[in-house]
């Protein structure tokens, strides 16, 4: 069967008990049967639209994190691949048409907490002009693992043939997600979606160990699902914490060359915010003292720190010329 416009597949769950959450596109489960999605090829060989069970996409992708998916040979914990990807502009940029700016990461830039930590993205907003919203779906304590399926559905204790942290039910996405790709409440067409992770994904435990591997499969994923909705993805590396040497902060998060690895392979524009922000601490001067009014806890920000790290990628969408800045004041 097929599915257009990004419709939700008629007919309810399809052959094989998967359901179609928003569409049948790429990156979105679709049930196996060679489901056929806007913006993605037909499954190969009896897998499904997500990459799991040997799922293609257009253009002659594979699921990533596996051999070539075929004849039903699983992709390693299954999120579709990337094949032949549109542009990142897949719809023209128009700064008079209301958008919807998603924000998807962790607890750096999850909104502010009772405690008073706030993550940057719960300042963002008052940098765009009035027809972008920012809706912030980052959680905290998140991996791109749990954040994609849920953190009660990624095991804490199993582990699949590739060494990851086993998805209990690789049916069923987390609440952030599902709300972005619902046909009502979430993605448009010409919205933005920043997706940065890599802080929870170096956990050497489960359920946030994310390998490299799978890092990038899944940010190829979100890319592919996020394009399926007509919205436009930008990946972002995490951002450092308070890592002194003498006077000088220095970088200290992992992930970045598989951020960039990924958004390179996919065609995505990428913002270098663990460069960004160790440059934004050094000109605060934050080493060695710290500030008692910029950090939570070297970790995360508080409300004065976070309003500055969310202008350090407002600019860097200036500098590097990403369509989302012509939204921007």
């Amino acid at each position: 069967m097929s599915s257009t416009g990004g419709a939700v597949a008629s007919g309810g769950p399809s052959s094989g008990g998967a359901s179609v959450v928003g569409d049948a596109s790429g990156g979105i489960n679709g049930g196996a049967g060679g489901t056929t999605g806007v913006g993605a090829g037909t499954s190969a060989g009896g897998g499904d639209a997500s990459g799991k069970g040997g799922s293609m996409v257009s253009g002659g992708g594979v699921g990533l994190g596996g051999a070539a998916a075929t004849a039903g040979a699983p992709a390693s914990n299954g999120n579709g691949g990337t094949g032949a990807i549109p542009p990142p502009d897949m719809v023209p940029v128009d700064p008079s048409k209301k958008i919807t700016v998603w924000m998807v990461g962790d607890s750096t830039m999850q909104n502010c907490a009772g405690t008073g930590q706030c993550g940057w993205a719960s300042q963002f907003q008052q940098y765009f002009g009035p027809n972008a919203t920012v809706s912030n779906q980052a959680r905290g304590g998140r991996s791109i693992q749990t954040w994609i399926w849920g953190d009660p559905n990624v095991s804490k204790t199993a582990t699949d043939a590739n060494g990851e942290c086993q998805v209990i039910d690789d049916k069923t996405y987390s609440d952030n997600l599902t709300t972005m790709l619902d046909a009502t409440r979430g993605m448009k067409p010409g919205d933005w979606v920043y997706v940065a992770f890599g802080i929870n994904d170096a956990t050497a435990t489960c359920n946030r160990h994310v390998g490299k591997a799978l890092f990038q499969s899944d940010l190829a994923f979100l890319a592919t699902s996020i394009r399926a909705k007509g919205a436009n993805p930008i990946f972002g590396t995490s951002t450092s914490g308070q890592s002194c040497s003498g006077s000088m902060n220095m970088p200290n998060r992992g992930f970045g060359a598989e951020t960039k690895a990924a958004a390179a392979a996919a065609n995505v524009p990428v913002v270098d915010l663990t460069q960004l922000s160790v440059d934004l601490y050094n000109s605060l001067q934050l080493c060695p003292a710290g500030s008692a009014t910029f950090w939570f806890d070297g970790t995360h920000f508080k409300t004065e720190g976070a309003t500055k790290v969310a202008a350090v990628v407002a600019q860097a969408l200036k500098d590097q010329k990403i369509g989302l800045a012509a939204y921007l004041k």
